[in-house]
């Protein structure tokens, strides 16, 4: 008899969320999340360990810390701890824009591909006036420095955080020393969440994940209030962003990573309010067909923005006949602009829960049912170095020599130089057309119900 097969990395995940549920529900009566946030009044804001708890069964610490979101000085580039909580709530059923975007870590040009990424944005949403949150994966500091320069950003959001996470480590004594083990080792990109200024947020929190990649979740809770209600907003949605574990190898840690977002999607009663409703954007990396029914395991049930229409029938092309509309009645948002050819994939997702209903943004470049694309077609100038190589891939099984050339930003050429990788010679200046990303960013619109929240 075959012994049943356990996925560990899904049942590690599993165990931080309930771990992290646990702890929220023994939050002291009477006082909030964001009372706890021991944040310097106006100083730099910082990582700070919201909850340690010990998983016994698999002997390692489970970290979740909490952070205050940041906001600019008007007229400034100053970004401070975002003090007191007096902007509005999320009325119910009123539309909330959400956007999500993997703004490609890997490639040159990071700071000029972020800068055309946020004009790009500008230019489609224009000064922010609703409600509005946008979510971007594979952030870099640099790119994350221009973010936080950017006028538009500025005046129209604030911001998760002005820091890349760090690795989290366990501090273990010893006779004369200290150890420290490490728990979650922070990768050089991270996710991040732009809100606009009017909307009120009670928690912002990470939590990473099982993963040999430095992934997390990200999450904000935003509060509902129904314009018949008097009284005190009881009810929140839950919005987080995250970039699930990458390429085949990490198909193991999805699915429990997926898990673990769904039940912080669904989330538990805390002191103040209660999850309502929950949604997540980001790239799922659903790279093989099967995983697009991961949402619909037992242990998640999320729905698909994508599926809350059908889908088009997918246009018949002849043999080498190109497909203008990039995949537009797949809802395809990768494999067009990378540097080698791709299968394209629909990996970038908004899944969701509870009292929600996602309707179409008309600022989007297209919209196939609720769902909309940007960033298609985008570039932008870049003053690179270049490297010519040559490549023998396998043709009919004969191998083939092909010229390839990669690109260097003058930081990466620079370090490359540095290590003794690169030789003076071998690279040489230049101007290229680039790719912003080799991701499309998604859209929609979502509505809390009004019918399905609580009386007070």
């Amino acid at each position: 008899m075959q012994e049943p097969h356990i996925n560990w990395p899904a049942v590690l995940n599993v165990a931080v969320v309930l771990i992290f549920l646990i702890q929220m529900t023994m939050t002291p009566e009477g006082t909030s999340r964001v009372d706890q946030w021991d944040e310097p009044v106006g100083g730099e804001p910082r990582a700070e360990t919201y909850c340690t708890a010990e998983d016994q069964s698999f002997g390692r610490a489970i970290l979740i810390w909490a952070r205050r979101l940041v906001a600019a000085y008007e007229g400034s580039s100053t970004w401070v701890a975002l003090e007191g909580n007096n902007r509005q709530s999320l009325e119910s059923g009123s539309v909330l824009k959400v956007l999500s975007w993997n703004i490609d870590w890997s490639s040159a040009g990071t700071e000029a591909r972020a800068t055309a990424a946020l004009e790009h944005l500008q230019g489609l949403f224009g000064e922010v006036q609703d409600p509005f949150v946008v979510m971007f994966q594979e952030v870099r500091r640099e790119s994350l420095q221009v973010i936080l320069e950017n006028p538009w950003v500025q005046r129209n959001f604030v911001l998760s955080n002005t820091k890349a996470p760090e690795s989290l480590y366990t501090s273990i004594p010893g006779d004369s020393f200290i150890f420290k083990r490490l728990d979650w080792k922070a990768a050089s990109y991270f996710s991040l969440l732009m809100i606009s200024r009017n909307l009120t947020i009670e928690n912002c929190f990470r939590i990473p994940f099982v993963t040999q990649m430095g992934r997390d979740a990200l999450v904000v809770d935003i509060p509902v209030f129904s314009s018949r209600e008097q009284t005190e907003s009881k009810e929140c949605l839950r919005l987080c962003t995250t970039h699930l574990e990458s390429l085949w190898s990490g198909k193991a840690y999805r699915p429990g990573q997926l898990g673990l977002i769904s039940t912080l999607l669904k989330g538990v009663p805390t002191m103040k309010s209660r999850i309502v409703a929950g949604l997540v954007g980001g790239d799922m990396n659903a790279i093989d067909r099967p995983e697009h029914d991961f949402h619909r395991a037992i242990d998640v049930d999320l729905q698909d923005a994508w599926e809350d229409v059908p889908a088009p029938p997918i246009p018949v092309l002849k043999p080498f006949q190109k497909d203008f509309s990039y995949g537009r009645a797949r809802g395809n948002t990768w494999g067009y602009q990378s540097r080698k050819s791709r299968e394209r994939k629909r990996i970038d997702k908004f899944l969701y829960t509870g009292s929600l209903e996602t309707v179409a943004l008309d600022e989007a470049q297209d919209v196939m049912g609720r769902l909309g694309r940007v960033g298609i077609g985008l570039k932008t100038e870049l003053d690179v170095w270049e490297k010519e190589t040559v490549e023998e891939p396998a043709v009919r099984g004969k191998y083939v020599e092909k010229p390839h050339k990669r690109y260097f930003s003058q930081h990466e050429a620079a370090s490359l130089r540095e290590m003794g990788l690169l030789g003076q010679r071998e690279l040489v200046r230049t101007r290229v057309n680039a790719w912003v990303s080799d991701h499309f960013g998604i859209a929609v619109g979502v509505k809390v119900l009004r019918e399905r929240l609580s009386t007070p």
